[in-house]
């Protein structure tokens, strides 16, 4: 019998993501999106609120659209693509390197190396290593790059970056509530220490998000040839185990920017660990046809992000021990 053949892609998103210049203006405009259309309708502000998270949805959609066309032209016709866009960023920024920088690497090449890994064996784990390598470096190394053009260390650029948040915050409090002024300052203490580290694991997610949609509508429209896991199988190789626990280990015994850089690898390797560790789990569960504790545990870890331990250690284990490998469902298949 032979297979139902993939339905084409329409007609006017073929004619676009096919040609170079046509994809770049598309970018473009999915990237600068959220800054001038919500300016646009400042007068309705109800409408703007809405265009606002709209546009923000589109603009964070623009890795997702590098990583298609390196999954159906090639990563160096994705290249080009990313080129022409970061040049025409740049020349709407008014010449500024800043944001063409940030959509040549961040936007383009990273998802298209994401996207090209997924073509080889074991593509799942590799393109969600190689983007969190990436886009760790990618934030580790701008703040190294502000902090010293500040000529500070890098946890007090940080503070400095958010100090008129929280300043702001303060002055709106009572002086004579010392009790909530010593709660907001803990939490700005907090708040430097995890910036680094959450900012990339919410670039990872968001991302390789874009990644997993590129590689469904790739394989809906019949161009998609690489590794076809779904996320619940996935398994980070052992060397992002390693390195968490060296991380763990340096930001305990070390001080100044290394302890800082350390913080926000750990925080990094934990979200990715911990992402193995609920697919361990939904698996677990899956097979023995339990879908409301399915339910639970994600309701569970939405309410309580420290409830996210213990599936931090079950992905941590699951690196040597492979639980999936080995599970049996219920009725013995």
């Amino acid at each position: 019998m032979n297979p139902t053949p993939a339905p084409r892609m329409p007609t006017v998103a073929e004619y676009v993501l096919t040609r170079r210049v046509p994809c770049a203006l598309l970018a473009v405009l999915m990237f600068s999106i959220a800054w001038w259309l919500p300016a646009l309708l400042q007068g309705l502000p109800l409408l703007a609120w809405v265009v606002a998270v709209a546009t923000i949805a589109i603009h964070l959609l623009t890795p997702g659209m590098f990583a298609l066309i390196a999954l159906g032209g090639g990563g160096i016709y994705a290249l080009q693509v990313a080129a022409l866009a970061a040049a025409g960023v740049g020349l709407a920024s008014g010449i500024h390197l800043l944001p063409g920088l940030a959509m040549l690497l961040m936007y383009g090449a990273l998802p298209i190396v994401a996207a090209t890994s997924l073509q080889r064996p074991g593509g799942l784990a590799r393109s969600g290593q190689n983007l969190a390598i990436g886009l760790l470096l990618a934030v580790l190394v701008g703040l190294l790059a502000g902090a010293h053009a500040a000529n500070m260390d890098m946890r007090g650029y940080v503070d400095h970056l958010l100090a008129p948040m929280f300043d702001s915050a303060s002055a709106q409090l009572p002086a004579h509530e010392p009790a909530t002024l010593a709660a907001l300052a803990q939490f700005r203490r907090s708040s430097v220490w995890i910036l680094p580290g959450s900012l990339a694991l919410g670039l990872w997610l968001i991302w390789w998000g874009n990644i997993l949609l590129a590689r469904s509508l790739a394989g809906r429209y019949g161009f998609f040839r690489g590794d076809p896991m779904p996320v619940l199988g996935i398994r980070f190789g052992r060397w992002v185990a390693y390195v968490f626990i060296l991380a763990m280990a340096v930001a305990n015994m070390a001080g100044g920017d290394a302890q800082y850089l350390a913080v926000g690898t750990a925080i990094l390797g934990s979200g990715m660990l911990g992402l193995q560790g609920v697919a361990v789990a939904h698996s677990w569960l899956k097979l023995r046809q339990q879908p409301w504790m399915i339910v639970m545990m994600y309701m569970l870890l939405a309410m309580w992000s420290v409830l996210a331990i213990p599936f931090v250690l079950l992905g941590l284990m699951d690196v040597w021990f492979d639980y999936r490998r080995q599970m049996k469902s219920a009725d013995g298949g």
